[in-house]
């Protein structure tokens, strides 16, 4: 795949059905839409949707590299440029509202998880930002170390966030579910919550998965 250009391929038998250039550099992964849109961050600073043809709907330029993943719910579309500034966009490119994070985790290209009541959950380098639709924040929470992955909300509305040597259990409300718990090994990845419950974990060094359950 041509850097700096995304693709539509057809899912029977991944024939290339459209492309399309995205000129001043690479471009992140993409998001769809439930209206069919593809979002797509670039490192020019400018977010571009396009139709499921490959035209362009719409693109907004908010003044820092995207070349990361942008993050959908109904109405709107997030995305984290550089130096941790989160944009808000509506699903035309209108712009909403801007916060600053303060950092988004290193290695991480997605750093924002979205609860079913709209509340956004915000990893930065040393937690976690909690905040309404509107851009508002609500609560933040301190990692015991810098934080190095995604967020992830379960189905009761725990937020899970790992750190350099510990996992965080965070309530809706922004107060400690438990204790950290504390792992060996350096974590880039989000957790995985499995039907039991059980957190699991991909390790980079050493190389190992592991399986945690809940305290």
């Amino acid at each position: 795949m041509e850097r700096g250009r995304p693709y539509g391929l057809r899912p029977a038998d991944l024939a290339v059905e459209w492309s399309s250039r995205v000129d001043g550099g690479g471009v992140g992964t993409p998001a769809v839409t439930r209206s069919d849109r593809i979002i797509v961050g670039g490192s020019d600073g400018v977010v571009r949707a396009f139709l499921r043809g490959g035209a362009v709907a719409w693109a907004r330029d908010v003044g820092r590299s995207v070349d990361n993943m942008v993050v959908t719910d109904e109405d709107a579309v997030y995305v984290i440029g550089e130096g941790g500034i989160l944009v808000a966009l509506g699903i035309d490119g209108s712009s909403r509202w801007v916060f600053d994070t303060g950092g988004a985790p290193r290695g991480s290209e997605r750093a924002i998880a979205i609860a079913r009541d709209g509340t956004l959950y915000v990893a930065t380098t040393t937690g976690l930002v909690a905040l309404n639709p509107n851009g508002t924040k609500t609560w933040t929470y301190g990692a015991t170390g810098e934080v190095t992955a995604t967020p992830v909300v379960d189905s009761e509305g725990t937020i899970f966030v790992p750190s350099v040597d510990s996992v965080h259990a965070i309530t809706p409300a922004g107060a400690m579910r438990w204790p950290p718990v504390r792992f060996t090994g350096t974590v880039q990845n989000s957790i995985v919550v499995g039907p039991d419950r059980r957190l699991y974990l991909a390790m980079v060094q050493p190389p190992i998965v592991q399986a945690f359950a809940e305290p």
